[in-house]
């Protein structure tokens, strides 16, 4: 990906071919994640508080989700590719179809979140995610068929801003 403000765009690695650009956001990307999965995906977030998935490649205009009310601070695929999540300022997780966009789930400050969410990881089974809130408290989540199984404070470290 080559990132400038608003715009990103997909070049392959090994020739530098265009392989698509991401043109729907109004601000600045924050995060941008591509489906490592037949049929290939990708998701974008940015400072508008939209979430934008693409198909490709090439990655052409793509489905804007305006399911956030802040930034959307991280997006990233299940490495199943089955779901993509997003979580966000506004205290809030989005689970959608890997495959189509639309979405699962929400998940809110009744699944335990109360501060804004920074960043999160899936499991390599793509079961379960992990997910930091800003001053560094994380939450383990079982995620299976859009449900929230197990929900446990798991630590409050203020080093731990990156997962």
């Amino acid at each position: 990906f080559v990132l400038s403000c608003r715009n990103a765009k997909a070049l392959s690695w090994d020739s530098g071919n265009k392989l698509g650009e991401f043109l729907e956001q109004m601000k600045r990307i924050i995060s941008v994640d591509i489906k490592t999965t037949r049929p290939y995906r990708a998701v974008t977030s940015s400072e508008d508080a939209t979430v934008c998935f693409y198909t490709g490649p090439p990655f052409k205009k793509g489905l804007r989700l305006t399911d956030h009310s802040a930034f959307p601070n991280k997006v990233k695929f299940s490495p199943s590719g089955d779901f993509f999540i997003s979580v966000g300022s506004d205290k809030k997780i989005f689970m959608y179809d890997g495959k189509t966009g639309e979405k699962v789930r929400e998940f809110s400050a009744e699944d335990g979140h109360t501060g804004s969410i920074y960043s999160f990881a899936w499991s390599p089974d793509s079961n379960s995610i992990i997910t930091c809130r800003w001053e560094g408290v994380c939450w383990f989540m079982r995620v299976m068929g859009g449900c929230v199984c197990v929900c446990d404070r798991m630590c409050s470290c203020v080093d731990m801003k990156v997962v």
